[in-house]
């Protein structure tokens, strides 16, 4: 038994299946699928890139945020040695509020930038949809 084609007009036998693909009508739904697929396809594509770039940011500030605290760590650990060879007991004021105020502006910053890596991604975020609805608006026009 062949399978034969539905566009072959030289032959005038009815087509084996009882539909007429040559429909537009006929593939609609199958297109329609297909495209929204493809959509959630690019959807879920843009949003993993863009958690990516988030994590990226995000670990690029942690190891920032460790720099630091080694260096801060250093520096009240220096300021101690170097009062031990002075025979003093515990450092002085100023030396203390120096490093806890640099703790605070450390932590501003890096909070900071946590931030606008979170705003980057919003933005990011609302850039995809906003392409996604204004591709729709022009298909509809269309």
């Amino acid at each position: 038994m062949a399978f034969e084609s539905p566009h072959d007009s030289s032959q005038n036998k009815s087509p084996l299946l009882p539909f007429h693909f040559q429909s537009e009508l006929a593939w609609w739904p199958y297109q329609s699928l297909s495209k929204s697929l493809l959509q959630t396809h690019r959807n879920a594509s843009a949003l993993i890139e863009i958690n990516r770039r988030l994590a990226d940011e995000m670990r690029n500030i942690a190891r920032r945020e460790q720099d630091f605290v080694f260096e801060l760590s250093e520096r009240i650990l220096n300021r101690k040695t170097e009062n031990d060879s002075k025979r003093t007991e515990a450092m002085p004021p100023e030396t203390v509020d120096e490093i806890f105020e640099s703790a605070i502006s450390g932590m501003r910053q890096f909070n900071q930038a946590v931030i606008e890596a979170q705003v980057r991604s919003i933005e990011a975020f609302h850039r995809h949809a906003r392409e996604a609805v204004d591709q729709k608006y022009q298909q509809a026009a269309e």
